[in-house]
């Protein structure tokens, strides 16, 4: 396999239509701009737009450093309305939040190549107590009723909604890790400044609060266990935002199995990795006995996402086949 791609190129290749640039520094205006509920009054709360997101504080309200925050994922047709109910229920009930800033950045947040860690965050909370972090789950989950959203990797699910949690940063702090600085949480046991783990899998820092209405959403996510019949998973051969591309075994057969997150993973076409993955079945089957492609040999569904059971079959992978013929190389 060729090197991961880093999540960074999308993102300073998107900004502006010719020049390879900073996200929010493109020659070009931004694009269908996110703005909260216009029927509230915004003139007591702060407002700062970065590269990314658009910020809003209560002025007379204090954050901590850290905490549990909050996301709301959504889909692009939805994004507009989600922002509107989120942030009339923020002003209400003064809590500071964040969006992503435009269309244009939630596209590159929840494309094929986006960062897992972070793809499908449209919108963080950021409740300042443990009472006013249940209220806000609780109120939101009946508030975003209807709306639909990615499975945020790096957070545990509220119920079935569209909302996710992390225990982390909520102010810009920083700490030096292998000569670079990162985003860091203080160890409440030491003081000192800590990395802040961001990675696509749910992580709590071993000296964290755990209320008690959070232990059976975090029990629930580490119950999940694999559909009957599942392929038994011997390695990994991709990963990307879209779902994972393992190498697997179905009664000692090899087979590859490739997974296909809902909602995640979008073409500039409008589909997402279901319908992608969907339409290659279909493909696929038409040409079974034709051309020797891989014949889809089963699909499973969990926790909404799907995954196809294709045949493995040993060859050259399109990088290593474009490597070899390139006239760069000498061949």
């Amino acid at each position: 396999m060729g090197s991961p791609v880093n999540q960074m190129h999308a993102a300073f290749a998107g900004a502006d239509p010719v020049f390879y640039e900073r996200p929010g520094q493109g020659g070009g205006e931004s694009t269908g701009r996110f703005g909260p509920d216009s029927e509230r009054d915004w003139s007591s709360w702060a407002q700062v737009t970065d590269d990314h997101w658009t910020h809003w504080h209560p002025l007379r309200r204090d954050l901590p450093e850290q905490g549990w925050k909050v996301h709301v994922s959504t889909v692009p047709a939805q994004a507009h309305d989600v922002l509107r109910r989120v942030s009339a229920y923020c002003h209400s009930s003064q809590l500071t939040f964040k969006h992503l800033r435009d269309e244009p950045t939630l596209g590159r947040a929840m494309s094929k190549d986006a960062d897992r860690a972070s793809a499908g965050k449209f919108i963080a909370i950021f409740p300042a107590t443990d009472a006013e972090l249940h209220d806000c789950l609780v109120d939101l989950e009946t508030v975003l009723i209807g709306t639909v959203g990615p499975y945020v990797l790096s957070d545990v699910r509220w119920n079935e909604s569209s909302l996710y949690l992390r225990y982390g940063g909520f102010r810009r702090l920083s700490v030096v890790k292998d000569g670079m600085p990162v985003p860091a949480i203080r160890d409440l046991r030491s003081g000192e400044l800590v990395p802040d783990v961001r990675a696509p899998g749910f992580y709590v820092p071993p000296w964290a609060h755990i209320t008690e209405f959070l232990r059976p959403q975090i029990r629930r996510r580490h119950d999940i266990a694999p559909p009957e019949g599942f392929p038994q998973i011997l390695g990994v051969l991709h990963h990307s935002n879209a779902g994972g591309v393992y190498l697997a075994e179905v009664d000692e057969t090899r087979v590859v199995l490739k997974e296909a997150r809902p909602h995640s993973g979008w073409t500039p076409d409008g589909r997402d990795a279901v319908d992608r993955l969907f339409d290659e079945r279909r493909t696929l089957a038409s040409l079974s006995g034709a051309v020797n492609v891989p014949r889809p040999l089963g699909t499973f569904s969990s926790e909404g996402h799907h995954f196809l059971v294709l045949d493995h079959i040993e060859g050259t992978s399109l990088v290593e086949a474009v490597i070899h013929c390139n006239p760069a190389g000498g061949r």
